[in-house]
Parts: C-alpha cells; sequence; structure tokens
C-alpha cells in the first residue's frame, strides 16, 4: 500500500515538472516564435533578414546579461518568486510584441523578452535542486528542460495558422494569456523553498566551482549554432526548399517534439553520471553531424532537412538538460541561481552573438550552406571543451 508521504512526493514532482516547464515555455518562447514568423515579420515590417536575426540577437544578449543578475535575485528571493516574475514577464513581452508598430517597436519587444529568457532556468533550477535529491532529478529536469521544446512546438504549430486565421497581433496576444495564467498556478501549486523559510535571504559570494566555467564556454559555443538554428531554419526551408510557412512551422514545431523527447531521455540517462563532460561530448558531435546534414539538404532534398533539423533538435535542443543536471550537480544549493545564470550568460550569449553575423552572411552573399557548416566547426570546438574538462583532475563526482 502507498503511504500518504509517498503519494504527497509524487504529486509534488508532477506539479514541479509540469509548473517549471510551463515556466520556462512562457519565458522562452518569444525566440522560436521570431525564426518561425520571419517570413511575417518581413512582409508586414518591410524589413531584412539580418534584422530578424538582429532581433534573435538582441533578445538572446539581453538575457545572456540578465542572466546572472537574475541568478542572484533567485538565490535570494527564492525559486518560487522568481518563477512567477518570469512567467509574468513573458506575457509583457507578447502584449510588446503584438504593440509593435515598427522595427523600433520588435527591438523593444526583442529587449524585453530577454528577461524572461534570462531568468528562466534560475529559478527552476533552484525549486529543483531544493525539492528533489539529486540523483533523482532526471525526469523532472528533463520534463522541465522541455518546456522550451513544447513552447517551440505550440508556436510552431499554431501560429502560422492563428495569424492567417485572426491576424498577428490578435495571435500574439492568444500567447501573452498563457503567462498570466502560468503566474496564476505558481504559488498555488508549488510550495516555497525551506532554506528561503528559514535562513536570511542573501546569496552568497563564493566562488564559482570550475565546472561551472567549462559548462559557461561549451554553452557558448553550442549556443551559437542553437541561435541561428532557432533563426533561420523555418525560413531557410521557405527559401531554399520550397516550404511554405505552415510547412516550415511544422517543420519547427515537430523538431520542438524531437527534443522534448530527447531533453527527457537524455536527462534520465546521465542523472546519476559522475562525469557529465563525456555525454556532452557526445550530443556536441552529434550535433555538428547533423548541422552538416541541413547544410546539405537543397542537393539532397526534403528529407535531409527533415533528418537533419530532427538531429538537431535532439542534440542543440537538448544539451542543456543535461548540462543544468551538471550545474546543480556541481555546485552548493546556495549558489544555483548564480551558477545556472553564469551558464546561461555563456548560452544565450553565443545565442546573440552568431544570428546576425549568420544573417548579414545570408542577406550579402547568399551562402546558407556555407553558414550551416561553419555552425558544424562550432559544435565540433564544444566537444573539444568537452574532452579538456574531461581530462581535468577533479571533474569526477557526485553532486554535493
Amino acid at each position: 500500500m502507498i503511504s500518504a508521504a509517498t503519494n504527497n512526493q509524487h504529486r509534488l514532482r508532477v506539479s514541479l515538472a509540469a509548473v517549471t516547464a510551463l515556466t520556462m515555455a512562457v519565458g522562452t518562447v518569444a525566440g522560436p516564435s521570431l525564426g518561425i514568423l520571419a517570413s511575417v515579420l518581413i512582409d508586414e515590417f518591410d524589413i531584412t533578414r539580418a534584422e530578424v536575426g538582429r532581433l534573435a540577437a538582441i533578445y538572446a544578449l539581453v538575457g545572456a546579461f540578465a542572466a546572472p543578475m537574475t541568478g542572484r535575485v533567485a538565490d535570494k528571493i527564492g525559486g518560487r518568486q522568481t518563477m512567477v516574475l518570469t512567467a509574468l514577464a513573458g506575457s509583457v513581452t507578447f502584449v510588446a510584441f503584438a504593440a509593435a508598430r515598427s522595427y523600433t517597436g520588435l527591438m523593444v519587444m526583442a529587449f524585453i523578452s530577454g528577461f524572461p529568457n534570462g531568468a528562466s532556468n534560475q529559478g527552476t533550477n533552484r525549486m529543483i535542486a531544493s525539492l528533489i535529491p539529486a540523483k533523482e532529478r532526471g525526469t523532472v529536469t528533463g520534463v522541465k528542460q522541455s518546456g522550451v521544446q513544447f513552447g517551440r512546438f505550440a508556436s510552431g504549430v499554431a501560429l502560422p495558422p492563428l495569424v492567417i486565421a485572426i491576424g498577428l497581433r490578435p495571435s500574439l496576444l492568444v500567447v501573452a494569456v498563457f503567462g498570466v495564467f502560468a503566474a496564476a498556478i505558481i504559488p498555488i501549486l508549488l510550495p516555497n523553498e525551506p532554506e528561503i523559510e528559514t535562513k536570511v535571504k542573501t546569496a552568497t559570494s563564493a566562488k564559482l566551482p570550475g565546472a561551472v566555467w567549462w559548462l559557461s564556454g561549451y554553452a557558448f559555443l553550442l549556443g551559437s549554432g542553437a541561435g541561428a538554428t532557432f533563426a533561420f531554419n523555418a525560413l531557410y526551408a521557405e527559401e531554399r526548399l520550397g516550404f511554405t510557412n505552415q510547412q516550415a512551422g511544422l517543420l519547427v514545431g515537430l523538431t520542438g517534439l524531437v527534443a522534448a523527447a530527447s531533453r527527457i531521455g537524455f536527462s534520465r540517462l546521465t542523472q546519476a553520471s559522475t562525469n557529465f563532460a563525456v555525454p556532452l561530448g557526445r550530443i556536441a558531435v552529434g550535433a555538428a553531424i547533423s548541422l552538416v546534414a541541413v547544410a546539405a539538404a537543397p542537393r539532397l532534398g526534403a528529407w535531409a532537412l527533415w533528418v537533419g533539423v530532427s538531429a538537431a533538435a535532439a542534440t542543440l535542443g537538448s544539451w542543456n538538460s543535461v548540462a543544468m543536471l551538471a550545474t546543480m550537480a556541481s555546485t552548493p544549493l546556495d549558489q544555483a541561481g548564480r551558477a545556472a545564470g553564469r551558464v546561461m550568460f555563456g548560452f544565450l550569449g553565443g545565442l546573440g552573438v552568431v544570428p546576425p553575423v549568420f544573417g548579414a552572411v545570408v542577406d550579402r552573399y547568399d551562402a546558407y550552406e556555407e553558414a550551416w557548416l561553419s555552425l558544424a566547426v562550432l559544435a565540433l570546438a564544444a566537444a573539444v571543451v568537452m574532452l579538456f574538462w574531461h581530462r581535468t583532475p577533479g571533474s569526477e563526482g557526485a553532486a554535493p
């Protein structure tokens, strides 16, 4: 017979997984939405592909600089409160998106979107680290990280037909409602952290573990590839392989499901790992191979794009579930927010640097294929970073 305590723990895990996933979705969905709606924005606002890339860069770079700050905030006020603020900021983002009437308005929206993007992992990581034992975090963390992909799937499948049916701006306001809903249910479904209730609310100033810096460098390199992939997959499918906007949205949406499943799967497989450098290195190599397939799609056919983008989703789209497990396993709880913020600074920095360069190269040289191959090189560089971390004394060890 299942005890009441066991039943309560199960309910807590289910609630924690669901609500952290929803928080991740509403906090980060603005970036994928820019890529999914790229052709609509180009027509609506008379902008270039490079300018679409700049919007993705603002979204990512503001998030990068906000991540360390929001990490300290999460360590001070706790994960639950940080999640509420993240959800509300996600809602405000889409209200600003709907209000935009010029490229300047889109830039304002992209700037606002950086804050929930940069804050999403900090609060959710703290909640998991404080409520779930170290070697049992795989499934919850995987589901949590999959919130990003579920958000991408929902926006990829729903936004293009919704825009056709009711228009761009009303569609964006529909998305904004989900942020308000998430902010309302977080305090209802989740308890506060025990440490926040019993300790002085101050973030530690102790030096972060070395693992955080290795993970930050890896995150920067894979973030560079992920940024351009998120921003330009749909447009590439339309311009090089003749996809319609709805077909391209479906491509992005369905690969979001692949990434979601991969995040959960990789998290379960690696949750008890004593050296996360090994699985992270393999993921980076897989990302490089998938990007080569994407580059070859115009010569091989649409099937290669489906395969390549799906494989990229399973690698570029899932590495951070393993990286977040590694971050939590390598960091004391009172530094969980700062550590997640530092790794996200690396990731979002890469996410912001490459998309405008990628878009400018395509605009000027029409060199899509070469641009994809350069991303494959960055993924291989990330694998090299993990190789060096793997060989570093003291890189092995279980969670504290």
